[in-house]
């Protein structure tokens, strides 16, 4: 509320809490498209399909190593 009441009274915009300063104004030539953004959003599902599968064989892979890493360690204690 004081920035909005410092803004009406003339005062120069300070940065906000995210380190920098805002300013509204319009997208340029109007934006994306609808269809665009249909297009997008298809795309950006598809992208985050792959991404999770990936993340998943990624920590598959990872706990394998961790159980294989504790069985060779766990053998050296059975063999002195």
């Amino acid at each position: 509320m004081a920035d909005r009441a410092a803004r009406a009274a003339g005062a120069p915009m300070s940065p906000s809490a995210h380190g920098g300063i805002s300013i509204d104004a319009p997208i340029p030539f109007g934006g994306p498209s609808n269809a665009q953004r249909k297009r997008d959003s298809t795309i950006n599902a598809q992208t985050k399909a792959v991404l999770v599968r990936v993340r998943q064989r990624l920590d598959s892979i990872a706990a394998a190593r961790q159980r294989k890493r504790a069985d060779s360690l766990a053998a050296l204690d059975k063999h002195p």
